[in-house]
This record gives C-alpha cells, structure tokens and sequence, in this order.
C-alpha cells in the first residue's frame, strides 16, 4: 500500500469488512507470520460470501475469516499507527483484488466496486488488469475449488471434535502453516 491510489488511504476496508480466507490464505499467513492459524482465524456464522463454503465448525455453519484486532474492528494485520497492511506480500486472495470484483462472474473482466469506503479512482490499466485476472484465476479455478472440497470433506466427516483448531489442522494438513 505504498503506490498508487492506496499510497494516501485511510485503509476503511481493513476494518468495515470481514476478511474471509481460504487454506491456502492461512498457510500462507501462518508462514509469513509465525503464528499459528488459530490465533488469527476466526469462525464467522454470519455469511459473508455466499460464494464459499461453510464448514461446520463446533455444531454450526460458519465461515473462515481473519480475526479482528483485540481493540477495535481493524484486521488483525494493519498496523493501528500507519493503518498499514502487515502482511502485504502475503494477504489474502480478497486482499488482493480489492477494490475491484469479477464482473457477471468472469475472471478476465474487473470493475471496481461502487463502495463510498474506497473512494480512490484505480487507473485500470493492461498492468493492473493482468494482475487482477492472474489472482482472481488463482482463486477461482485453484484455491477455491480445493478448498471447497476440504470443507465437503470435513462437512462429512463422522462427528467429533468440530473446533476451530480441529479444522485448521484438517484443512491445512497438506499446507503445513509453520516452517
């Protein structure tokens, strides 16, 4: 967040949204970070994209997000002073493609979000445009597809321990998170 139309932002989207992540996020976060996945996730029961999967997590349907910070809505990785991303090189998918969304579902066509918290204008160039198709391709034909089918598999699982820690460990048992 040192470039471009972010290099003067506030950062309002790292605290009025709730980050959702996938396995891979989280092994990506936990190498980067050192901590392991349960001290940064967060089992969300409210549905925050009804484009992910749900897996049961101590008796209920929830969702995998990044926690909040202790003190306020803020994602757990900006920095409270300079409000900056902690974690930039290593943020999650939703990060990355932010502000802009796939139009009608299609991968190689992004605009950006009508949103008063970014109020930015991006200039959309060929650059920008490759990066965005190149992560949302990530997301959408890799990421998501695995993780989909993690969750189906722990979703059908014989019951037992449904925690949070329990899920990580399952869903992350290829992408160990720690070096």
């Amino acid at each position: 967040m040192t470039d471009g139309p972010c290099r003067d932002c506030e950062a309002a989207c790292c605290g009025h949204y709730a980050i959702y992540v996938t396995h891979r996020d989280v092994a990506r976060l936990a190498r980067a970070t050192g901590h392991e996945p349960v001290t940064f996730c967060h089992a969300e029961r409210e549905v925050i994209s009804p484009h992910l999967p749900r897996p049961t997590i101590d008796g209920a349907p929830a969702q995998l997000v990044l926690q909040a910070a202790p003190d306020s809505d803020r994602c757990l990785f900006q920095d409270p002073v300079s409000r900056r991303c902690l974690v930039h090189d290593h943020s999650p998918r939703i990060c990355q493609i932010y502000p802009f969304q796939a139009r009608d579902g299609r991968i190689a066509e992004f605009e950006q979000r009508e949103d008063v918290i970014c109020p930015a204008p991006f200039p959309l160039d060929d650059g920008l445009r490759r990066h965005l198709a190149r992560s949302a391709r990530r997301f959408w034909r890799r990421e998501l597809p695995a993780y989909e089918r993690k969750v189906a598999a722990w979703n059908r699982r014989p019951r037992g321990d449904g925690s949070l820690p329990a899920f990580l460990k399952t869903v992350l048992r290829r992408f160990p998170p720690l070096l």
